[in-house]
């Protein structure tokens, strides 16, 4: 759009009623244009006039085309229903007040729901630079009746950490599902690493660190979860 083109819609804003004027003037202009041209080709004046509407089609939907040319039917549409829907609250102001509040109302409780849905069910994992992590799984295609998935050792995953300049760093993790004290678990095999490489402050306690990976560590740790422990996408 250039600045001709802007100034011919800020004009047909501004003064709507001259430039419909003059809309029609130039409609009726081409039209007996082309009812001379006919003339001359030796028609008579009404086989002529009839063959130039013919030509040009109904006069309203070449009016309405040329409105649409313009790109401002949205706004006109806008500004007629405004004033459609002052007018009708003015005839009748408790019946249209009624219907406001009572979209109003459906507008907010449908938000609310959603703010609570998007809370609970759409919730992304508070860690670092989500879209920056990704899972790498080894994949091998056998036979048929064969596993396919061919998982990473703990040299595999040692040497990722160290030859790859690919990743910022890495850490392994393995899902587990099973009985712990007699009660049906899911929990996760990681390590060390983990939280540290998703950037997951522990809200109690500490997290897991690197020297938990070592054999020679005191113990086992075990780090609780209230609500899934985060998971690359």
């Amino acid at each position: 759009m250039n600045l001709r083109d802007l100034l011919l819609r800020i004009r047909a804003l501004v003064a709507p009623r001259r430039v419909e004027r003059e809309l029609d003037e130039e409609l009726a202009f081409h039209i007996e244009r082309e009812t001379q041209k006919h003339i001359a080709a030796g028609l008579s004046p009404i086989q002529a006039r009839a063959r130039a509407r013919t030509r040009f089609g109904p006069v309203p939907l070449a009016a309405d085309q040329c409105r649409d040319a313009r790109g401002i039917g949205f706004l006109e549409d806008l500004t007629r229903d405004i004033f459609y829907a002052l007018r009708t609250f003015r005839r009748a102001p408790l019946s249209a007040l009624t219907i406001v509040t009572t979209v109003a109302l459906g507008l907010g409780l449908v938000a609310a729901v959603f703010t609570v849905y998007s809370v609970f069910m759409l919730r992304t994992d508070a860690v670092q630079n989500p879209s920056e992590l990704f899972a790498v799984q080894m994949v091998q295609r056998t036979g048929p009746g064969t596993d396919p998935y061919v998982f990473f050792t703990r040299a595999d995953y040692d040497a990722i950490r160290r030859e790859t300049s690919v990743f910022s760093d890495a850490f392994a993790i393995q899902d587990y599902a099973g009985p712990i004290e007699g009660r049906l678990a899911r929990s996760a095999f990681v390590s060390g690493n983990f939280f540290q490489v998703l950037g997951v402050q522990a809200a109690l306690g500490r997290p897991l660190l690197a020297e938990d990976d070592e054999r020679s560590a005191a113990r086992p740790v075990v780090v609780a979860v209230s609500s899934g422990y985060p998971r690359p996408r």
